[in-house]
């Protein structure tokens, strides 16, 4: 009977290589606990300095905060005083425009009040004490149909002359038609009425009508016939065509 071979073997040593493995473990703990402890420090400074910039944009955006409010504030203020300014000056220029329409109506009444004392003045001076029948004035205003006038005659008498004067007058017009002297007289004037325009009144009197002139012709001068009835002579007045015209139109009115 055979017995079983028994072989006892000797273990290896491995004692070097163990140490190299755990001294080689305990370096890598260590760099791992430095970087866990570096990258903790390092985020620790991050978010502090990204608290700190974070509180800072907080700071500048409660300040633009109160400048945007202050800035809201001051153009609502200005809107409203902008309002007031404009309102005032409506106002302003509405009243003055009051003021110069009344102070235009105020000189068109001193202006007429000054041409009707003029025109009493000269009635009653006595240098036309005897002057008897006269004219006072004469104005001639284009109608818009050429060459066709409105003309607004006044003839006047002194106030210190007793009766009333009567009697009739007529026009001439003189002036040039190619380049030649023309007399209009006052049938041609008015139209074919031959019938001469009469007058009678105690202090003055105001005529108005129309008068036309031939084609082409240039006016320059005016004659005004007064012829009295009875024995006084007829009395002749010229005026300038132009004199007249402006007369219409209107003198200044300026005080």
């Amino acid at each position: 009977m055979n017995l079983p071979e028994i072989v006892i073997r000797q273990p290896k040593r491995h004692g070097p290589r163990l140490v190299w493995i755990a001294a080689l473990t305990a370096v890598a703990v260590v760099a791992l606990w430095a970087l866990f402890v570096l990258a903790r420090h390092a985020f620790e400074d991050d978010a502090a300095k990204h608290q700190r910039e974070l509180n800072e944009l907080l700071a500048v955006r409660k300040t633009l905060t109160q400048s945007l409010r202050e800035t809201r504030d001051e153009n609502e203020n200005l809107r409203d005083e902008l309002a007031f300014l404009r309102q005032s000056q409506q106002v302003e220029a509405e009243a003055a425009q009051l003021l110069r329409g009344e102070l235009e109506r105020l000189q068109s009444e001193l202006l007429e009040l000054r041409e009707q004392l003029a025109f009493y003045r000269g009635i009653v001076s006595p240098d036309v004490v005897k002057a008897g029948v006269r004219v006072h004035s004469l104005k001639l205003a284009p109608t818009g149909v050429t060459p066709q006038f409105r003309y607004e005659l006044v003839l006047v008498q002194a106030v210190r002359r007793q009766g009333n004067a009567a009697g009739q007058f007529k026009m001439v017009v003189e002036g040039v038609r190619d380049g030649r002297p023309l007399s209009v007289s006052w049938p041609e004037l008015s139209e074919g009425r031959d019938e001469l325009p009469k007058y009678g009144f105690q202090y003055f009197q105001e005529f108005d009508g129309l008068i036309k002139l031939p084609a082409g012709f240039k006016p320059q001068r005016i004659r005004v016939q007064l012829i009295p009835d009875g024995s006084a002579p007829a009395v002749e007045e010229v005026l300038e065509w132009r004199r007249s015209v402006l007369a219409a139109e209107g003198p200044d009115r300026s005080p």
